[in-house]
Formats: C-alpha cells, structure tokens, sequence
C-alpha cells in the first residue's frame, strides 16, 4: 500500500504551534505579542511545512558573509537523484527530521525527471525557503493554474535539488538556485540585501503526500530543507519588490505579516 501520513499526524501538528510561536518571537523580538494561528495556511498545498520552519534543534542564526555563488546549470532540466530507503529502515513519521545518511543508500542515486519521482514515489529532496524582510513580512507565492501540481495554491518558494547537486551536505547551492530562478539574481547582487541564511533543523524533515486518483495517483516523498532568507530592507517590501523578476509560473505574490498568517 501506498505510505500515507500516520493516525498521529494532527496530535504532531498540535504540538508544533507553541514551539513554532515561541521560536518565531525569539528570533523576531518585536512582532506583536498575540496569539499566533497557523492553521489557515495549513490548507495551502505543501504549506504544511511552516508549522516546522523554527523547530530546527539546532539553529545556525548568525549572520553570514554572503559568498556570490555563480550559476554552475541555471537549467537543471527536470532532472533529479531520486533514493532507495535502506533494507532495515522503514518509513519515517510524516514531518519527522531525518538524517539522511542512515536512513538512504546515498552512494547509488538514480537520475529521474521529476514526474517520474512523483508518478513512482521516489525519495528525492527539495527545500522550501522561508524569505523574511525587515518588516517581518514573508513572502508568499500563488502557483500558476497550468502547473501540475497544486496549481492556484499559496505557499513558500519551494525548488527541487537538482541530480548535479550534493542535497544531503551542501543545502546553499540549491537555495541560491532557487532564488536566481523564482525571484532572479538581483536579490544577491544590489545593496547588499541579504542579512542571513539558515538551514532551520540539522536535517531535512520527512514530507509524504498522497494527491489521489484526480491527480494520477501521484505521490511526493521528499526530504525537504527548511530554509531561512532573511532580507535586510529597511523600508520593507517596497523597497524589494521592483528588484525581483518572478518566474513566470509565480501567479501572484503579497508580503503577509509572520502574526497574520
């Protein structure tokens, strides 16, 4: 039978509010103290994962000096390493932080397009980006209504690892790939915009989703980065925005307060 999220999924996704709250507070001093409702982005396809974005046990916060990676494959191809779950392992916890490298057989990838990952359920990886201005304001994206998956829903800039990069100790290309992509190079090359960047947990967390008969029996089992860009714009989003190029499956976007989501 096909892996699908265990009984205990919603008792998990309970949990996760107050440590989400009290992670996001602490970080974003600030912000507004009342009580915080993730619930409605929950119903935004893949959206699930915000509920995890700040429960990274260990944290690398600091800010960086930014190094300009320079575009090694701007156009990956659909191409992705698709993962056999070693022989003694069994299906991780909807959501649950994964080590890859006891869990997979890292040395003999398979490369597949991305609709054969889903159409066979692979195990692949992918990130999805938390982006932060100085307003604490997080950008959303609505997904074109020709895309395949989840077409017209709102979410987080997400991106596949591509088959040339190393997803299990090297999370920073994919997230530069993304940016350049979804929102263009200009974030990283005027004024210096970029604050910090962040894997949020030590390991990838474990996402499985079903999407049923109405879309092919199709099924995602990533290992998904969660990731942080922090964007250092004092006059918030205006200030941002005319710089980004969005990509043409970007629908629509908007900048929405982390207390109002």
């Amino acid at each position: 039978p096909r892996p699908r999220p265990d009984t205990e999924t919603s008792q998990q996704t309970a949990d996760c509010f107050g440590s989400f709250t009290m992670r996001l507070h602490r970080i974003y001093p600030r912000s507004r103290q009342r009580n915080f409702n993730p619930l409605p982005i929950v119903a935004g396809c893949g959206a699930t994962f915000i509920l995890l974005l700040f429960l990274g046990r260990e944290s690398h916060l600091n800010k960086i000096v930014y190094e300009r990676y320079e575009s090694k494959d701007e156009d990956i191809g659909g191409l992705i390493s698709a993962y056999k779950v070693l022989p003694s392992k069994s299906e991780p916890n909807f959501l649950e932080i994964i080590d890859p490298t006891v869990w997979l057989d890292t040395q003999n990838p398979k490369m597949v397009t991305i609709d054969e990952a889903h159409r066979s359920g692979h195990v692949h990886f992918g990130v999805w980006i938390f982006i932060v201005d100085s307003s604490q304001k997080v950008l959303l994206l609505k997904r074109g209504p020709e895309l395949v998956t989840c077409p017209n829903s709102w979410g987080l800039l997400g991106e596949h690892a591509s088959y040339k990069e190393n997803p299990i100790g090297d999370w920073h290309s994919i997230l530069h790939r993304a940016i350049r992509e979804e929102l263009g190079p200009n974030i990283f090359t005027q004024n210096d915009f970029v604050y910090r960047e962040a894997a949020l947990s030590k390991y990838p967390v474990y996402y499985i989703r079903d999407y049923g008969p109405t879309n092919d029996n199709r099924i995602d089992r990533q290992l998904t980065w969660l990731l942080l860009l922090q964007i250092e714009n004092k006059d918030g989003p205006t200030e941002i925005s005319p710089i980004i190029k969005f990509d043409d499956e970007v629908a629509a976007n908007k900048w929405v307060d982390v207390n109002d989501i």
